[in-house]
């Protein structure tokens, strides 16, 4: 039996229009979502996280779909969330965990002492000191830890 005697399935016979994706619902997922960063204060707990009223200051450049890594400020942990709703007008902003994970924090990325913790808000960020009490910014912009660790022991009065 040659080429010419074979008989060709159409297209359409072979996929069930009910059950079938169409080309008109494909697209590049880059130009669908977006991956975003968030670094958050090493004391941001997972229900601040999961409170929709919480992104209300990212509520209108957040959209549905788009990806969330969370980074905490002492690499305590890591998430990574994905936008079910996000609403402008009410300025929230619904996420789900996709991922999590908890790490012990890594030792000598602060200095606590006399009432005092040096921080390094987010990764591209200097180093602060930060008074515990009631956590106001007590120096900032200190280029290193070694210079948080020097104001928090020489310049600063203990709080306790």
């Amino acid at each position: 039996m040659g080429m010419a005697a074979q008989k060709e399935t159409p297209v359409a016979a072979i996929f069930d229009k009910k059950l079938a994706f169409t080309v008109d619902r494909l697209s590049a997922g880059e130009t669908q979502r977006r991956h975003w960063v968030l670094d958050v204060p090493s004391d941001t707990t997972k229900e601040t996280i999961f409170n929709p009223k919480a992104w209300a200051g990212l509520s209108s450049r957040i959209g549905d779909f788009d990806l969330v890594e969370i980074r905490s400020d002492n690499k305590s942990f890591w998430a990574l969330l994905i936008v079910l709703r996000a609403n402008p007008a009410a300025l929230t902003v619904e996420v789900s965990e996709l991922l999590w994970k908890e790490f012990k924090p890594i030792e000598g990325e602060s200095v606590w002492s006399d009432g005092y913790y040096s921080a390094r808000p987010g990764r591209l960020r200097t180093w602060e000191v930060v008074r515990i009490a009631d956590n106001v910014v007590m120096n900032r912009d200190l280029p290193n830890l070694q210079a948080a660790r020097h104001i928090i022991t020489n310049d600063l009065k203990p709080t306790f």
